[in-house]
């Protein structure tokens, strides 16, 4: 694990969890493995753990089954919203989503 990866406990970027964590993650809005040989900008968000997985799984639904699974009951709207600018910017720059966990 990269140092730069820890920093002092602070809160998430998305939502003021009950716990700050030790750990904060770099999300960048376009998954990395969607970029790799085409050089895109992308936003990256500061989030924890908890929120960066998340993201993640709601991101593969949509590039699975084109909608969220049954499994995921009320999503945080936080994270759905940076679902949605995944799949939306992968279109606007013409990459190919895949999953990515």
């Amino acid at each position: 694990m990269s140092p730069d990866r820890y920093e002092e406990v602070t809160e998430c970027s998305l939502y003021k969890h009950d716990r700050p964590s030790f750990l904060i993650e770099s999300h960048h809005v376009v998954p990395k493995s969607w970029f790799v040989d085409v050089p895109v900008i992308t936003p990256v968000v500061n989030v924890c753990p908890t929120c960066h997985y998340n993201i993640h799984v709601m991101i593969d639904d949509f590039v699975a089954i084109g909608r969220l699974s049954p499994r995921i009951k009320a999503p945080p709207p936080r994270q759905l919203i940076l679902a949605h600018q995944a799949m939306e910017m992968a279109r606007e720059k013409g990459l190919t989503p895949k999953g990515t966990l």
